[in-house]
């Protein structure tokens, strides 16, 4: 019996990569020994290595006072390959994957999920990057989504949402 595929989102690289004070990141770690100890085959997407560039780019921004060099920008996405080499994930193609009917995939993903209440009461909705996500993690074979944004509890799809708030 073969491991596995969780499609990591690009909020479990951020708390993991960049600590802070939040419990978000204890769960981005256990998330990932899980992975270290094989209990999951991991996938990320390129489309998770454009919203990680974004990130650093605007963490690098915030801390420079604009000054975002070519070199930062280098430095921060060298410590997105690294999660991917040192934990072994497998890293698809967005272009390939949403390659035919993109947009009607994500309308759909869109149409099924259900709003959810967050910890203040607050309905949320699934968003346009998030229907991203989740047709990437459905077209590259994975059978959960693991991600640290509970609005992805509202996922109603093939792939099934596997919010880290709720598993560690």
């Amino acid at each position: 019996m073969s491991a596995t595929r969780v499609y990591v989102d690009t909020n479990v690289i951020i708390y993991y990569l960049h600590p802070g004070s939040d419990v978000g990141e204890g769960k981005a770690k256990a998330f990932f020994l899980d992975i270290e100890q094989s209990k999951y085959v991991g996938v990320v997407s390129d489309f998770c290595r454009l919203e990680y560039l974004v990130y650093i780019k605007d963490e690098i921004a915030m801390a420079k006072s604009g000054a975002v060099s070519k070199k930062d920008i280098d430095l921060g996405m060298d410590q997105f390959d690294r999660v991917v080499e040192d934990f072994g994930l497998e890293e698809v193609s967005t272009d390939s994957l949403l390659a035919k009917s993109f947009i009607a995939s994500c309308t759909e993903v869109i149409e099924k999920c259900h709003p959810v209440q967050d910890r203040k009461g607050e309905w949320a909705i699934f968003s346009g990057a998030d229907s991203i996500h989740a047709v990437l993690a459905s077209r590259s074979h994975a059978d959960f989504l693991a991600t640290l944004d509970a609005d992805f509890r509202g996922l109603c799809d093939s792939v099934q949402p596997m919010v880290l708030w709720d598993v560690y």
